[in-house]
């Protein structure tokens, strides 16, 4: 299942600001709109990471004019349960969620992720549709061991380290991926 929320980038005051079209998204936005934002500017941010036009985050930072360890921590946003973000992007997030929250210790397991921020845990045998199998072991029917969805699903990043999920954007729409 494909999210999409389409928005529009403009400057106000010198500030860049996204606006969220109202007859598209349903949830009152407001109270969650810092989330929101930053989780849309996680997203574009990666998929310019992810198409290569900045060669490292430093570049990108320095092309946003922002600080380094803000792009950062906007960026781990992305390593976000997909489930997690559709039902913030819908307004079903558990009361008391907020970016600063979110933004403390992210655990990059999603069962993890779930249980502290306090989301529905996933359903038994769900496994986003990510076979754990390597060839040699499907020839056993054993699985692979302990991967978890976000290493089988991620390309390499950008920063080097981590494996990261992607995203696609399109004529401004920020898409996100659902484990459904």
């Amino acid at each position: 299942m494909l999210i999409r929320v389409p928005f529009e980038m403009k400057k106000r005051g010198g500030k860049r600001e996204i606006k969220v079209a109202k007859e598209d998204f349903k949830a009152d936005w407001r109270a969650q709109k810092p989330l929101l934002v930053s989780l849309a500017l996680a997203f574009a941010w990666q998929e310019k990471l992810d198409a290569g036009e900045f060669e490292n985050m430093n570049a990108l930072a320095k092309h946003l004019n922002v600080d380094f360890s803000y792009l950062s921590r906007i960026l781990n946003l992305t390593l976000l349960d997909p489930y997690i973000v559709e039902q913030i992007i819908h307004g079903r997030e558990p009361s008391g969620t907020s970016l600063a929250k979110l933004q403390k210790g992210l655990p990059l397991n999603w069962d993890e992720q779930r249980r502290k921020y306090g989301f529905a845990p996933r359903e038994t045998g769900n496994n986003c549709g990510i076979d754990n199998t390597t060839a040699a072991d499907a020839e056993d029917g054993k699985p692979a061991g302990n991967l978890q969805p976000i290493v089988a699903t991620a390309a390499t990043s950008s920063r080097g380290a981590k494996p990261r999920p992607t995203a696609s954007q399109a004529s401004r729409t920020m898409t996100l991926f659902s484990d459904d």
